[in-house]
């Protein structure tokens, strides 16, 4: 079974997720270096990434767009989804190689694309 990345600095929200997406035991991360890190030992049985959006925004070294931009460099084509409300934010994100881009507090659409991506 393919397995989820979730990649969020805030507790609150990586323990919210993985409890909601707990039957597929999702491997947590705190920051890009921890992502980084657990991708290079992993990305074989990754089938999802989840980024928060807005990871380290002012840090171009370490920011959601550089992790991805890393992590598509790889080679990874599954889906990368940036979780975040700032719309304006989106097309970036897109062009960085996120796939979706979803409310973080919508926890049903997240739900459903986990399960449609992972089935």
């Amino acid at each position: 079974m393919k397995k989820i990345l979730i990649v969020d600095d805030d507790l609150d929200v990586r323990q919210a997720l993985k409890k909601l997406l707990s039957k597929y035991k999702p491997l947590l991360a705190r920051s890009s270096r921890e992502a980084e890190m657990i991708f290079a030992r992993d990305k074989d049985i990754l089938g999802v990434i989840l980024l928060d959006g807005y990871l380290h925004r002012n840090d171009p070294q370490v920011n959601t767009l550089a992790l991805t931009r890393l992590i598509r460099a790889s080679g990874f084509t599954r889906p990368i989804v940036a979780m975040s409300s700032d719309a304006s934010f989106r097309a970036k994100q897109v062009e960085a190689g996120c796939s979706h881009n979803i409310y973080k507090d919508n926890h049903e659409e997240i739900l459903a694309l986990v399960e449609r991506e992972l089935a």
